[in-house]
């Protein structure tokens, strides 16, 4: 898990008064780390008309645009909409993926789990 996540976990775990074993931590870890991945993508989506309309107006020649949406609709060959509609599907079957195998794998507690999507939204 990066500094980063590792921080806000804690942030949040002290602001809820949260106390979790570190044996329980360390399991945690890999779902922080998919939320975190969820997260950046989501905020791709959510700001990629707004990065869109800033690139068209302030870019310099060879300025990139760097989205997950631009990046999906330059290498699959489809429109920005059909972008952002797969990456929209896609966070949310990652979502249920994520929280179905780590229910079963790790048998984590559903409590645990939002505890991890609170986390990725920070």
């Amino acid at each position: 898990m990066t500094a980063i996540s590792s921080f806000i976990a804690a942030c949040v775990r002290y602001s809820s008064q949260l106390r979790v074993p570190n044996e329980t931590l360390e399991s945690l870890e890999r779902i922080h780390e998919s939320y975190g991945k969820l997260g950046i993508i989501v905020n791709d989506i959510h700001s990629f008309e707004k990065e869109l309309r800033l690139w068209k107006r302030d870019h310099k020649e060879g300025a990139k645009l760097l989205n997950i949406v631009n990046t999906m609709s330059i290498d699959a060959g489809v429109s920005y909409a059909t972008a952002n509609a797969f990456c929209g599907f896609s966070v949310g079957s990652g979502k249920f993926i994520i929280k179905t195998w780590w229910q079963k794998r790790w048998k984590v507690k559903e409590g645990l789990i939002r505890l991890s999507s609170c986390i990725s939204r920070v």
